[in-house]
């Protein structure tokens, strides 16, 4: 290879490396990947055996999404934790507020794809991995693991989305 082909491969080599990194800070995934995340959006409903558990995100800013989880139990409703997913210094976190936790709850986003987030703290004890799947438009998995008592443990939540309820 002779002239401007030669100088052309490492050109296009070097850019597609500098296309990969764009939108991830050091950790491996940043501001460039909230928007991976717009799929939560919405009002999402779980029947379990002893009541009805519903997530609600809505988008707050370009890098901020805010959340609440919730339940029905005998006609009354708890509010279970606030929620929220945001960029710090250039990485993602999901942030649980929750009654038994004096101060909020921090989970770095560790993985990523077009279907599935995964958030760990492997400080805490439960949960230490929290991970959402978006199984289509209308189903959503999640699951939530860790320790409690010395022990593991593992909850599983398939939601629904409420399809006929206004978010705001």
């Amino acid at each position: 290879m002779e002239g401007p082909v030669k100088l052309c491969i490492p050109i296009l080599t070097v850019s597609f490396l500098l296309a990969g990194c764009a939108g991830t800070s050091s950790s491996g995934w940043g501001p460039g990947d909230f928007q991976r995340l717009h799929w939560l959006v919405g009002t999402w409903k779980s029947e379990r055996a002893t009541a009805t558990v519903f997530e609600r995100w809505a988008i707050t800013d370009d890098y901020r999404m805010e959340g609440q989880g919730f339940r029905v139990f005998n006609g009354d409703t708890l509010l279970a934790e606030r929620l929220r997913i945001q960029v710090q210094d250039d990485v993602l976190y999901y942030v649980a507020d929750v009654p038994q936790n004096l101060d909020e709850v921090w989970f770095k986003l560790t993985r990523i794809t077009k279907d599935e987030a995964v958030f760990e703290n492997p400080q805490h004890d439960f949960p230490k991995i929290i991970v959402y799947r978006r199984e289509s438009d209308y189903k959503l998995y999640v699951r939530v693991e860790g320790e409690e008592n010395g022990r593991p443990r593992r909850l599983e939540f398939f939601f629904d989305r409420e399809r006929n309820v206004i978010d705001g």
